[in-house]
């Protein structure tokens, strides 16, 4: 993530010093303690290549709300991003090279590598 969308994502009008106590649904997700897997939905729309996330789990809801995960401008800059993994999944049949960089996006600290284990089940 680049500098200015990692400080539109932690300034104010997103996550800011919100963090909701367990009393009030939280804490909010972490990726490097929580299994994102286990609490969002991670929906790539073949037909409008739009990349949504969507919570399943009240952590979950509450994260993708006070985080702003489908705001407009991340969900396209996701959505870009995933489109281009949805290629390399096509391409990975017929070419070792696509397909090493298939299961390198896989790996957990890859970006969007939850998207990426979904389109491939």
């Amino acid at each position: 993530m680049t500098k200015k969308k990692e400080a539109v994502c932690n300034g104010k009008a997103y996550k800011g010093d919100k963090f909701p106590e367990r009393s009030e649904g939280g804490p909010l997700i972490n990726p490097c303690e929580d299994d994102p897997e286990a609490h969002f939905n991670f929906y790539y729309d073949l037909k409008t290549h739009i990349a949504s996330v969507f919570g399943t789990t009240q952590r979950g809801l509450i994260s993708e709300k006070l985080l702003g995960l489908n705001r407009h401008n991340l969900r396209q800059y996701r959505s870009n991003y995933v489109r281009k993994l949805q290629v390399l999944i096509q391409l990975s049949d017929t070419h070792p090279d696509a397909k090493a960089l298939v299961e390198e996006a896989k790996q957990n600290n890859a970006e969007y590598a939850a998207f990426i284990r979904q389109l491939t089940k």
